[in-house]
C-alpha cells in the first residue's frame, strides 16, 4: 500500500491529493495497464459507483483519492472487462507507444510495397 501511494504523490501533477483521469491513466501505464482516455473516463466513473459515491455528471472530471487509487488498482480487471469501447482507435490508443507502431507499420510497410511494385511495373511497360 505504501508503494501504491508513492506512485499516487508521483503522478498527482497538481499536489491536489486527488488524480483526475488523464493523471489516472498516466499511473495505470506504469502499473502496464494501457486504457484510452474515453475508457479512464469511463472506469473512474463505473469505480465511483461501485463503491457507493456518486460519479460526476460530465465524466471528464472524475477524480480518486489516494484510498480510492488503490481500491481502483486490486479490482482494475473487472474494469477492463467491462470496457466495450473498441473501435479501432481507442483499441490503438489502449496499446504502449512501441506496440502500436509496430502494428501500424506491420499493416501498412506491406501495402506501401504492393504500391511500390505497381507503381514501377507501370513505369517499366510505358518506357
Amino acid at each position: 500500500i505504501a508503494y501504491v501511494r508513492d506512485i499516487f504523490r508521483k503522478f498527482d501533477q497538481d499536489d491536489s491529493d486527488r488524480l483526475a483521469a488523464h493523471e489516472v491513466k498516466s499511473a495505470l501505464s506504469y502499473f502496464n495497464v494501457y486504457v484510452s482516455d474515453v475508457q479512464v473516463m469511463k472506469i473512474i466513473s463505473s469505480f465511483l459507483r461501485d463503491i457507493g459515491l456518486e460519479s460526476p455528471e460530465d465524466e471528464k472530471t472524475a477524480e480518486v483519492n489516494s484510498t480510492h487509487f488503490c481500491m481502483l488498482l486490486l479490482g482494475i480487471d473487472k474494469y477492463l472487462v467491462q470496457s466495450n469501447s473498441r473501435t479501432l482507435r481507442a483499441y490503438l490508443q489502449s496499446m504502449p507507444a512501441s506496440e502500436r507502431w509496430d502494428t501500424i507499420a506491420r499493416v501498412f510497410v506491406p501495402v506501401f510495397v504492393i504500391v511500390q511494385q505497381i507503381v514501377m511495373q507501370l513505369m517499366v511497360s510505358t518506357y
